[in-house]
């Protein structure tokens, strides 16, 4: 495979990202925060590569692909990653890269 997946921590931050971008952000956050979700500034900290205090389409679209991944190591596609499930990808993570070499 040719393209880059994005670290495993950055996948596992995509799971407790479910706040949109735009008007309705920082409505999703306060209840995310409530729910046990990661604060807003840790999001923003994570995704927003320009630091400029919002997502734009661009760091938007990292998001989305970040999200694409996460649904690909779901194999049982319960929209959550198990122990079983992030060991899984740590192995074929580290084949991919005994390959490499």
């Amino acid at each position: 495979m040719t393209s880059q997946r994005p670290p495993l921590l950055t996948l596992l931050v995509a799971v407790c990202l479910l706040a949109p971008v735009g008007a309705e952000a920082a409505a999703k956050a306060k209840k995310n925060k409530k729910a046990g979700g990661p604060p807003t500034a840790q999001i923003l900290a994570r995704f927003d590569r320009n630091h400029d205090g919002v997502l734009d389409a661009g760091e938007a679209a990292h998001v989305r692909h970040v999200f694409e991944a996460l649904q690909s190591l779901d194999t049982d596609k319960d929209g959550k990653l198990s122990d079983s499930e992030i060991t899984a990808a740590k192995v074929a993570k580290k084949g991919e890269r005994r390959k490499k070499q």
